[in-house]
């Protein structure tokens, strides 16, 4: 239900101890509220494993930003 879904500035960022890739998101709720996300995710043995951070862009995204920035970093896998 996600309305002007935009994706962008991919590339490729680590994800453990291996390499994934990275992008960001911008798009609107259905009652018109502007949102903004993070992805970090691989593909391993035909199955992708992501993580997703969204918030509205107005405010939330900024605050949180660096501390999903913190998460992503930690983020342990092989």
């Amino acid at each position: 239900g996600y309305e002007s879904v935009r994706a962008g500035a991919l590339a490729p960022c680590p994800f453990g101890a291996v390499t994934g890739f990275c992008f960001d998101l911008n798009f609107n709720t259905p009652d018109g509220l502007e949102m903004r996300g993070m992805v970090m995710a691989r593909k391993k043995d035909d199955k992708l494993d992501a993580f997703l951070f969204q918030a509205p862009g107005e405010y939330y995204f900024a605050l949180l930003q660096p501390a999903v920035k913190d998460v992503f970093a930690s983020v342990q896998a092989k």
